[in-house]
């Protein structure tokens, strides 16, 4: 069988940037679609809580703004009806007396008693009971002081009868005043009324919205607090329970972000100190038996084909490092754009099984594959390819000696399951997690591989970019990389 079939890409990586550009520029990545999915879902749930939150602030506002607002009525009729019978008339009174003065007859009246809205004398008995006698006062008064009755015509004529008071002082004389502008305020007591409740309502409903507008201040300076990157407590009103538990889960995401930016930073240097001394052993190799070839040039044909091919080999593995390295850098979630067709699920096994053939012969090992007949994949190719071999070349690394690796397919209508299986050193759980992670290493004792550990995290980036998962399980000596993509 052809290893280098079109399903595989061929050992000699081409970096050409412009050819590859081309050629990911023209593909479709559902990738993007994915993270758009987990990005709508995110919002939706912010979405949600956040009316949540907004519905409880609402409701706890309009409920406090209707109980003040029936309070204040309360409290304003009781008021009202206390100023109507208790203090109205005395107001009145000294309204009257400080804004009007009295004139007085030069001659007594009869001991009688006026009303001054009416215009009548009332007559006071013995027992005090008051019965209406006229219309007319000066008749029923016996009055004869002309010029005084003049003075009423006259001052009645101009501002009205109805704001001319009468009565009958301590002495009998008749006593009269202008109480235009006492009648004219009391003709305000209700607009007025109006007014200082209306203004009451509205000192209620800008003391909802300053409050309100706390709520925001407060959610506000929490945003703000260096408490919040730091990871001190945010302490919120209860009305903003579902925003503090918001916050609290910032924090969190913060703080595993800060922890896994850390660890990230600490892989980093680590993997470029790996580096160093992977790419420093096999280029001075390199270097040495070239300069031998170059400084020996009678060494036997023979020895001078020996010290090449060890050349050429160290060569090949710095090769190997460099190009995992770059891939790396270069395979990311937000950058692979993928170009699918569909590929016989056996067929693409049974050419990376090949493509790996003679490493694992190498070892005595030998690679089968169980897959189902006439079942389609719609993947890259070409991608997948590296990924599963990735994960072949790992299982191969650390399998036993003359054991097996199988791979496996299992198809079913939602998914299709890859899995790679060998039987040698166990993966401790600790690690099963971590060792897909970028610039994650395992094993810190280096050795001799002859590569930078950077394959799985390689082989996740493209599993995920199909919208898939993988994931690895070992015990009782076998270990299984399970890769799960959608149909």
């Amino acid at each position: 069988m052809n290893i280098r079939s079109k399903f595989l890409p061929t050992k000699k990586v081409s970096y050409d940037s412009q050819a590859e550009e081309g050629n990911e520029t023209a593909a479709h990545s559902d990738d993007q679609q994915t993270k758009r999915g987990s990005a709508w879902h995110a919002r939706a749930q912010a979405t949600k809580q956040t009316g949540e939150q907004t519905r409880i602030l609402r409701s706890r506002l309009l409920g406090r703004m209707i109980l003040l607002l029936l309070a204040w009525s309360a409290c304003f009729s009781l008021l009202c009806v206390l100023f109507e019978f208790s203090l109205s008339d005395s107001i009145g009174e000294r309204v009257a007396d400080a804004t009007s003065t009295w004139v007085y007859s030069s001659l007594p009246a009869e001991r009688s008693l006026l009303d001054a809205e009416k215009n009548t004398v009332v007559e006071t008995n013995d027992n005090e009971d008051t019965s209406e006698v006229t219309k007319d006062p000066w008749a029923a008064l016996g009055f004869a002081d002309e010029d005084f009755m003049a003075r009423y015509d006259d001052l009645a004529s101009q501002i009205g009868p109805q704001n001319v008071q009468l009565m009958v002082a301590a002495d009998g004389r008749l006593a009269m005043r202008d109480i235009s502008l006492y009648n004219t305020l009391r003709s305000l007591k209700i607009p007025v009324a109006i007014v200082i409740y209306a203004i009451g309502i509205i000192a209620i409903i800008i003391r909802t919205l300053n409050r309100s507008l706390r709520y925001f201040n407060k959610l506000s300076n929490a945003l703000a607090d260096p408490r919040l990157i730091e990871g001190g407590r945010i302490v919120l009103p209860e009305e903003l329970m579902i925003s503090s538990q918001q916050i609290e889960l910032l924090q969190k995401k913060i703080r595993d972000h800060e922890q896994a930016a850390v660890m990230a930073e600490q892989r980093k240097n680590e993997l470029v100190a790996y580096l160093a001394h992977d790419i420093r052993t096999p280029l001075t190799s390199v270097v040495g038996y070239l300069s031998l070839l170059a400084e020996s040039p009678d060494l036997p044909r023979e020895k001078r084909a020996e010290f090449a091919g060890i050349a050429l080999s160290k060569a090949e593995r710095l090769e190997s490092l460099v190009e995992e390295f770059f891939e790396i850098t270069r395979y990311n979630l937000n950058a692979i754009l993928l170009e699918r067709e569909n590929v016989d699920v056996a067929l693409f096994l049974d050419q990376v099984a090949d493509e790996f053939g003679i490493a694992a012969k190498d070892r005595d090992i030998s690679i089968t594959t169980i897959a189902p007949e006439n079942k389609q994949a719609f993947i890259d190719s070409s991608k997948m390819a590296r990924a599963l071999g990735n994960v072949v070349k790992n299982a191969i690394s650390y399998a036993d000696p003359e054991s097996e690796v199988v791979l496996s397919a299992v198809v079913t209508d939602d998914e299709i399951v890859l899995a790679t299986t060998n039987q040698g050193r166990e993966i401790s759980p600790a690690h099963l997690e971590a060792i897909f992670e970028r610039f994650y290493r395992e094993d810190r004792s280096r050795g001799q591989s002859a590569n930078a550990g950077l394959g799985l995290a390689i082989a996740r980036e493209i599993v995920e970019a199909h919208g898939g998962t993988i994931g690895a399980e070992s015990s009782n000596g076998l270990t299984t990389f399970t890769i799960r993509l959608p149909r």
